[in-house]
């Protein structure tokens, strides 16, 4: 038999399927908009905004549907595909214009490890089912 309170949860966790749903439709639809007032020459392309929207997508359906990480898959990388940063290349001026396309996510933290947290805090919630990934995206 099922309780009150799991349907409620379940409720919940509809609701926030389909607000989900409906933020990644805005989002699509706000990235159209603000493509046609962008310069022509930085618009993104067509591949790249279907790539953009498809991990968009991807991120808000795991995000309704709270699949559990399972820790003991992630391992550490070899070192040896690991390259110092003194070791890279120079880059020319050709760059620049990839560059100006990359959007950097910047995390920072160490409380929560020092604290004894472990896993990305970053989908730590904090409020409600907001995590803290969600309010930097926000």
């Amino acid at each position: 038999m099922t309780g009150l309170g799991d349907t409620k949860t379940q409720s919940l966790l509809d609701f926030t399927h389909v607000t989900d749903m409906s933020m990644e439709k805005q989002s699509s639809q706000k990235l159209d908009k603000l493509i046609m007032h962008m310069d022509p020459n930085a618009r993104m392309t067509e591949s790249e905004l279907s790539g953009f929207l498809k991990l968009y997508g991807r991120y808000m359906k795991e995000r309704s549907s709270k699949t559990e990480i399972d820790w003991n898959l992630i391992k550490q990388p070899d070192a040896s595909i690991l390259r110092p940063y003194s070791d890279l290349p120079e880059v020319g001026e050709d760059a620049v214009g990839v560059l100006s396309k990359l959007a950097v996510l910047k995390l920072n933290g160490g409380l929560g490890t020092s604290m004894g947290c472990t896993g990305p805090k970053s989908v730590i919630e904090v409020r409600g089912d907001t995590t803290f990934l969600d309010l930097t995206v926000q």
